[in-house]
């Protein structure tokens, strides 16, 4: 048994697992409505290979009962995904205004990738 593959299998699977769970959860109670990207936050990411990257992350702007929210994004992009100026669907729980995404961009597809990332290391982990 191999404790260290079977850790990192661990925290790979319970990663996926939490970012599927947060996606249904949001979009069981999440309202679908239209705003717009307002401007973009530009920085530096360092990737695995070594090499900086530029990246994106939208502030965007919705009105809900006639209050006009504006809100970072927690998802970056590595380019301007949407136009500034340029509606966007946007996702949000009422009450909880200033944690809405944009409907861009938000799926489960990284949990998805994360889970499947753990299961050889699960079995190499019971394996060795």
């Amino acid at each position: 048994m191999n404790f260290i593959l079977l850790i990192a299998a661990t925290a790979f699977g319970g990663l996926g697992l939490f970012i599927i769970i947060d996606y249904v959860r949001f979009n069981r109670v999440a309202i679908k409505t239209k705003g717009k990207v307002v401007r973009y936050d530009e920085y530096q990411s360092k990737g695995s290979n070594g090499h900086k990257k530029t990246m994106y992350r939208p502030y965007f702007e919705f009105i809900h009962l006639g209050k006009v929210f504006e809100v970072k994004s927690t998802t970056s992009f590595s380019h301007k995904v949407i136009p500034v100026g340029s509606a966007a669907d946007v996702l949000f729980v009422p009450g909880q205004e200033d944690k809405a995404r944009l409907a861009e961009g938000h799926s489960y597809t990284l949990g998805v990738l994360f889970l499947f990332l753990s299961l050889p290391a699960f079995y190499l982990g019971f394996k060795g």
